[in-house]
């Protein structure tokens, strides 16, 4: 990465677990820490598979996030849902 001056580091790092059973239900969680927005970013994911076929998946994915800063003094778990539709080729 190029060093410019004046411009702060923006990297994020964490670390994440999946579990998948049967390839139908699963969860996931997650954390996330970027360190000059001291800002840490948590995640707990269900996951169940609706559709599959050995060329494309469609799952449903629900759960709750939160972030930690002392920019943000009260924060809590916000729900969070997804579809996800893949396929390969």
């Amino acid at each position: 990465m190029p060093s410019i001056p004046n411009v702060p580091n923006f990297n994020t790092y964490g670390a994440g677990a999946d579990y998948m059973y049967k390839n139908t239900l699963g969860a996931s969680l997650g954390a996330e820490r970027t360190d000059f927005l001291q800002k840490t970013d948590v995640s707990a994911m269900g996951k169940l598979n609706l559709f599959k076929t050995p060329s494309s998946s469609l799952d449903f994915g629900a759960g709750a996030t939160r972030s930690f800063s002392p920019f943000i003094p009260k924060s809590s778990w916000e729900p969070a849902f997804k579809f996800n539709f893949m396929k390969s080729f």
